[in-house]
């Protein structure tokens, strides 16, 4: 009897076997660690009630899950960070491994703006609330208010606020506008913009994607602070812009760059 080729039906259903296997697989050692690790957040919590200790261990959890992938991260431009100085960060944003990236190789005690909903997840939620990440509900003035205060509150204290302009997760990885908050952030409290670039993570999982990719290069990319001095109100549009422009070329580049 001849052998036969596959059909279609037959080879998408493996491919999709695959997939589940995949997921099963990564997410399954992710709460793992996760479980494993989640004790400590809350007893630095106890020692540090500043967070900045319980961010420092959430960074090493996320350089332990992006090693389970064998995640490769390069960071260029640590000269352009004055650890003495607080920063308005802002970020293009990819995918959900960003904060995992950010929050395990950007050298920098930052908190950082996430939607509210990561807040309720057990475990996950814990340590954030306990390093004293900021909750903003989409679409909710109250929340938005409330979370623009707590960002003043950060950066008086001298810890950096990171935040993702794009809103959410670039469905095609280009990087889509920027809202006006962090520059407005930045203004008021005249702190320095410095602009981030991540570039690769999409490699890892993709917005709404649930199978994850090993062996994954990322790159950041710190360009020089932004100054707002001699900056008003009439000028956020133009440096949102400008940020936004930094940001979009070194995506370009990087791109190209990993093209050829």
């Amino acid at each position: 009897m001849l052998a036969t080729l596959p059909t279609k039906k037959s080879l998408g259903r493996r491919l999709l076997a695959v997939g589940v296997i995949n997921a099963a697989f990564f997410w399954g050692i992710g709460w793992l660690i996760t479980f494993l690790y989640s004790p400590f957040p809350l007893l630095l919590w106890l020692i540090d009630r500043s967070g900045s200790r319980t961010h420092c261990f959430n960074g090493f959890w996320s350089r332990t899950l992006l090693a389970v992938l064998r995640t490769q991260v390069t960071v260029k431009g640590i000269e352009n960070i004055d650890p003495q100085k607080a920063y308005v960060i802002l970020s293009n944003h990819q995918s959900t491994s960003d904060i995992w990236v950010l929050m395990g190789y950007l050298p920098i005690n930052f908190r950082w703006v996430s939607k509210d909903s990561l807040f309720k997840l057990p475990l996950v939620g814990w340590a954030m609330k306990a390093a004293g990440y900021i909750p903003l509900k989409r679409g909710d003035l109250r929340s938005a208010v409330q979370s623009l205060e707590l960002c003043k509150e950060k950066l008086a204290q001298n810890i950096s606020v990171l935040i993702f302009p794009e809103g959410t997760r670039s469905p095609d990885g280009t990087v889509q506008d920027f809202k006006i908050g962090g520059v407005k952030l930045a203004l008021e409290t005249q702190k320095p913009i410095l602009p981030v670039t991540v570039l690769g993570t999409r490699g890892i999982i993709k917005k709404n994607g649930w199978q994850f990719n090993i062996e994954q290069k990322i790159k950041i990319i710190i360009d020089k602070p932004i100054s707002v001095t001699g900056y008003t109100k009439k000028d956020k549009n133009l440096l949102n812009e400008q940020v936004r422009r930094i940001i979009s070329t070194n995506l370009q580049e990087g791109g190209r760059e990993n093209q050829s």
